[in-house]
């Protein structure tokens, strides 16, 4: 599955390899040297370590958004598809958040 990540420095979309674990999601991308990064349910720590990297702006309700997803989806036997959908919602959820932070003066601020 995937969670794609607006990244306004680069003006592309990152995608983070995302699974469900029994302890919470494994994240994969580029900064994870290719490694399996476990994190929690809410997404840490490498989900938002890789998302404070790229100075990509995020909601704090974020984890808790996360974490809702895997206890359903853990509680309900949910089939990939369907989580991969509720992902997509909350990727168009960041990709809005990220593009529309303020410009003009605060253009060179992350």
């Amino acid at each position: 599955m995937v969670l794609s990540v607006y990244n306004s420095r680069f003006r592309h979309n990152d995608d983070y390899d995302i699974t469900r674990t029994p302890d919470g999601w494994r994240i994969e991308f580029m900064d994870t040297h290719g490694r399996d990064a476990d994190c929690d349910t809410r997404g840490h720590p490498a989900l938002y370590a890789n998302l404070d990297q790229d100075s990509i702006n995020y909601p704090a309700a974020l984890g808790g958004y996360l974490d809702f997803l895997w206890r359903k989806a853990t509680a309900h036997d949910m089939a990939k598809e369907q989580v991969q959908e509720a992902l997509d919602l909350i990727s168009e959820w960041l990709q809005t958040i990220e593009q529309s932070k303020p410009a003009g003066i605060f253009a060179e601020y992350r």
